[in-house]
């Protein structure tokens, strides 16, 4: 994933492997805790919204949620990560 900004915001733009290509409009709440990658809705295609929220000062929580066209968005996948120490 690349993110970059453009104009006054950011966005992001996703590769990989299997030629999916999918580009995020990216949201950050006020205070900086919450970070959300959103697609645009397109006809045919599915949506995905990957949202980060600052949980600790050295963890953090993540979703990655799913929504077929003209659907809400579901929970597809659910995680928390940890800061490793400095040695």
């Amino acid at each position: 994933m690349v993110v970059y900004r453009e104009g006054r915001g950011f966005k992001a733009i996703y590769f990989d492997n299997e030629e999916n290509v999918i580009r995020y409009a990216i949201n950050v709440s006020a205070d900086g805790s919450v970070v959300e990658f959103v697609t645009e809705a397109a006809p045919a295609a599915p949506r995905f919204r990957l949202t980060y929220r600052k949980t600790g000062e050295t963890t953090l929580a993540g979703e990655l949620e799913t929504a077929p066209p003209g659907k809400p968005f579901a929970t597809y996948l659910e995680w928390t990560a940890q800061k490793k120490p400095a040695k």
